[in-house]
């Protein structure tokens, strides 16, 4: 949970600097955090459609896999690429609906499995939230240092091309780096039998 949030939290952190900055279409980040967050929402019945006929777990797999296969695209964008880049959050919506509909699919699983349906959803369901916000406490808490680190001042704009650079490397490289770590790391029998 935590490598995944963590994954998906520091590109969040990043994505204004990264449409100001790196795209020099801070003026359209409004239009592009709806096509994201409309896509996730529109995306959830669909991802739990997935997990109906798939399984929870493999279909969250796909989501995350999804995730980091679109994402990739990001690195080589350039300014003014509204178009490419309106593609990539609308499909890395699409993805971040698997994330919003399923762990909390396979936590009630989980409970329930444990023979503690009923009595001690509020202690699991703490946790788990307690570890989202920490995942977007470590997002904020590493990536921005990091790239004050390498020299990035953010609204410089083009002026910082090595900053920039690894602006767009933190952005792209954590997101596919932990959702390829998080999907390797599941056990097989999770993504081969339906749950």
């Amino acid at each position: 949970m935590i490598v995944n949030g963590v994954a998906s939290a520091i590109p969040a952190t990043l994505f204004l600097f990264f449409a100001a900055d790196r795209l020099q279409l801070g003026d359209m980040s409004g239009q592009f955090l709806i096509q994201y967050f409309g896509a996730a929402a529109a995306s959830m019945p669909l991802w739990r459609a997935a997990a109906a006929s798939f399984g929870e777990a493999r279909a969250w797999a796909a989501g995350m896999l999804l995730a980091a296969a679109v994402f990739v695209w990001a690195f080589g964008l350039g300014a003014g690429a509204s178009i490419a880049f309106g593609v990539i959050c609308l499909l890395s919506g699409l993805a971040l609906g698997a994330d919003l509909a399923l762990p909390p699919a396979l936590l009630a699983g989980v409970i329930g499995a444990a023979g503690h349906a009923g009595w001690r959803e509020a202690a699991y369901f703490g946790v788990w939230n307690w570890g989202v916000q920490m995942t977007l406490a470590l997002a904020a808490g590493i990536a921005l240092p990091l790239l004050a680190w390498l020299g990035y001042v953010p609204g410089a704009g083009g002026r910082q091309q090595r900053a920039g650079s690894s602006l767009r490397a933190a952005a792209v490289r954590t997101q596919i780096a932990g959702r390829r770590h998080v999907v390797a790391r599941a056990p097989a029998s999770l993504l081969t039998t339906k749950d």
